[in-house]
């Protein structure tokens, strides 16, 4: 059996041109309210869409292209994007998925590797005869970082999701039926979450999302896909 062990990451799915013209079909949408189609010009979104948000008419920004991104994240942070009722989501299943063979685990960020880290939980994994390797963001991170607290920070992270993680095994081996059998895997089981939703939506989950009250992981996300959001459209995500 195999363990990888990763960090949380988010790509964005949706064609970034769609995004650039975002202002553009919103200006087209919202001049229908006052019949002033004929100021539109080349470049009229822009500054069109900026005072929409100054007044508070984000509900015109609903007619921008609705924008996708996936979340490779932990269950635990999954859970708390899903919360969000305006935007639609398609996950990673462990009903359905079999992780007998292979599985992969979100390591927090909040938990730092160090040099020679993969060796120690290999160790630590040969008493189930598991085969641990870390991804490459994760193998490039620990290159020469000094061990803390003795690593046991590490290490106690990583012998429980390897006891909660041979114990689904021993159960399937048992004949439990994989979506029984998943009820033991930790919250840090890794999942790819894809989600959909219109600029509006998204304006409202990064306002609550990068906030300093936010959990440290959903802050990172958040951060990482808002600043792809604002480089393409700084007017719509960043008060360009």
């Amino acid at each position: 059996m195999k363990i990888c062990l990763a960090r949380s990451s988010v790509r964005l799915d949706t064609d970034p041109e769609r995004i650039r013209s975002a202002t553009k079909e919103i200006e087209l949408a919202a001049r229908v309210s006052h019949q002033t189609s004929e100021k539109v010009t080349e470049n009229s979104h822009l500054e069109f869409t900026r005072h929409l948000i100054e007044r508070g008419h984000e509900a015109a920004l609903e007619f921008g292209p609705r924008i996708q991104a996936t979340f490779v994240c932990s269950r635990a942070i999954a859970n708390e994007i899903v919360r969000h009722r305006l935007a639609s989501y398609m996950q990673e299943s462990t009903r359905y998925v079999n992780y007998a063979d292979s599985i992969t685990f979100i390591l927090p960020i909040a938990i730092r590797l160090y040099a020679g880290a993969e060796s120690d939980l290999s160790n630590i994994a040969s008493t189930t005869g598991a085969q641990v390797s870390l991804d490459d963001s994760l193998r490039s991170e620990c290159i020469g970082l000094p061990m803390e607290d003795g690593g046991y920070m590490l290490c106690t992270w990583f012998a429980s999701v390897l006891y909660a993680y041979d114990c689904y095994r021993k159960l399937m081996n048992l004949g439990v039926p994989r979506q029984i059998a998943r009820d033991v895997l930790p919250m840090c089981l890794k999942t790819e979450l894809v989600v959909s939703a219109n600029i509006r939506e998204w304006r409202h989950i990064f306002a609550l999302r990068t906030s300093k009250s936010a959990h440290p992981e959903m802050r990172f996300l958040m951060g990482c896909l808002k600043s792809m959001l604002a480089d393409l459209s700084p007017v719509l995500f960043d008060g360009g």
